[in-house]
């Protein structure tokens, strides 16, 4: 059996397509003390000592940029052109990268969600991984008593909030790059994955794992894994200073 893939950099789209993007009003330049220390605060658990020596024991490397900003194609009026839009990370098996927020506690929200994609199998599909992501992210901003962002919650009956499965499915199919809907009443998930040299058929997986091809539509949007980072380097988070 050959080696999987690689993991794949997976978007975290959370305010794309908003304006301004989420680091625009954000701090820029180096880390500070002052945001190192908030950073402690809210990773204060035995269990957020265990992910953070994770992903120091994996070498997994943390970079916070003022804004990551992706390019992907989109079809409209009959031709395909560029669609920026800015990320608020992304992750693959061996690096996250964060896009800094105006709030500590957003980068912390974020750290969570990414580090649960640098483990996750790289056969996962998105939506799925993406709602694994969300609901761990949700799960423990609730558990830190930290303010809801995304209306993704809801109470059960016992009168306690947890992250809403249903409405993390829903926001993943509107703002994810790629998605469709379903072709029919219960119907398998399907994502948009390339298009052809001369741009005339995109290719379409199935969350099953079929592929097939046909003439772009109205809408139709094509991931591309282009970003552009800034600063280029960014600022490399020191993960022995948030223990």
């Amino acid at each position: 059996m050959a080696a999987p893939p690689s993991v794949p950099l997976l978007e975290y789209p959370r305010w794309l397509r908003t304006s301004p993007h989420p680091g625009a009003e954000a701090p820029t330049g180096e880390l500070t003390e002052e945001w190192y220390a908030a950073m402690r605060a809210l990773f204060h658990t035995d269990e957020d000592r265990q992910l953070l020596e994770g992903l120091i024991t994996r070498r997994v490397t943390v970079t916070m940029y003022d804004s990551i900003q992706f390019t992907d194609l989109i079809y409209r009026n009959g031709g395909w052109t560029s669609h920026g839009w800015h990320a608020g990370g992304c992750a693959s098996s061996r690096s996250i990268e964060i896009a800094r927020n105006k709030s500590v506690a957003r980068d912390a929200r974020t750290l969570v969600h990414e580090e649960l994609h640098t483990w996750q199998s790289p056969y996962l599909n998105t939506r799925d991984a993406e709602l694994a992501a969300y609901v761990e992210e949700e799960a423990w901003a609730i558990a830190h008593e930290l303010p809801e962002v995304d209306d993704l919650r809801k109470t059960n009956e016992h009168g306690e909030l947890e992250p809403d499965a249903e409405k993390i499915r829903a926001m993943i199919d509107r703002d994810y790059p790629g998605m469709l809907a379903p072709p029919s009443e219960g119907g398998v998930p399907e994502r948009i994955i390339s298009v052809s040299p001369d741009r005339t058929t995109v290719t379409i997986r199935t969350e099953d794992g079929r592929e097939y091809t046909r003439a772009p539509q109205e809408g139709d949007v094509v991931p591309r894994d282009r970003r552009l980072l800034t600063p280029p380097h960014g600022h490399v988070v020191d993960l022995r200073r948030l223990l």
